[in-house]
């Protein structure tokens, strides 16, 4: 599901889809900026071919939908 939902994502500085980049670490947080600033959640860091490190988020507290 993961793979399949970076497909529509590039990088911003090679255009290589995020889906062929390699995962380095997974990160709860709590988001501080746009809609979902203060709530809970999970973001994977993945370095593209290029050297570029992308941060995606991947969820948002399911409590937010309650």
């Amino acid at each position: 599901m993961i793979g399949a939902a970076l497909l529509a994502d590039s990088c911003p500085v090679c255009a290589t889809p995020l889906s062929s980049a390699d995962y380095l670490e997974r990160h709860e947080v709590t988001f501080v900026k746009g809609e979902f600033r203060g709530e809970p959640g999970t973001v994977i860091l993945a370095e593209c071919s290029c050297g570029h490190t992308a941060v995606i988020p991947l969820s948002v507290s399911p409590r937010r939908a309650a």
